[in-house]
């Protein structure tokens, strides 16, 4: 059985990682691969400050690259869920995939034949779903295999 888990940081992104592994107690065969989907929609965090002339000022130490503080987040999303599952004796791989997360989600699902996908019912802060929208429920719109909703 190919089992897809959505990681993304949030505490129902990790009760998804648990379930994960509790169910690969039950098919100890099955392939379990973690995803993360970085997104360039996403709301970037505050840096640098704008000066009374509207230039705007970079802190030090700041990396002028944003998307590299982005994926460096991401990649510390997945180890987290790596170590989540390795703590409750599974084996897993990760891949951090790049586009809009639902549809990413579905096509990764489709291109690798998952037979159950597994995601967090709400990971994204209430801001940021009035902004880009829900990603649970087009998932589980889409999806071309069964969809575990976690709560």
């Amino acid at each position: 059985m190919k089992m897809i888990v959505c990681a993304d940081g949030s505490d129902t992104s990790k009760k998804a990682i648990r379930r994960a592994a509790w169910m690969n107690e039950l098919t100890p065969e099955a392939e379990i691969t973690v995803i993360c989907v970085y997104e360039d929609t996403q709301i970037p965090p505050h840096y640098g400050n704008i000066s009374r002339d509207g230039v705007r000022v970079e802190p030090e130490g700041i990396p002028l690259d944003i998307d590299e503080v982005y994926i460096k987040q991401k990649e510390k999303v997945l180890k987290e869920a790596v170590d989540i599952l390795r703590e409750m004796g599974t084996a897993c791989s990760t891949r951090l995939l790049y586009g809009e997360a639902a549809k990413t989600i579905v096509t990764y699902a489709q291109e690798n034949e998952c037979e159950l996908l597994i995601i967090g019912s709400k990971g994204r802060s209430s801001v940021e779903k009035i902004v880009t929208g829900s990603v649970s429920g087009p998932v589980v719109q889409e999806a071309p295999c069964d969809v575990l909703v976690v709560k």
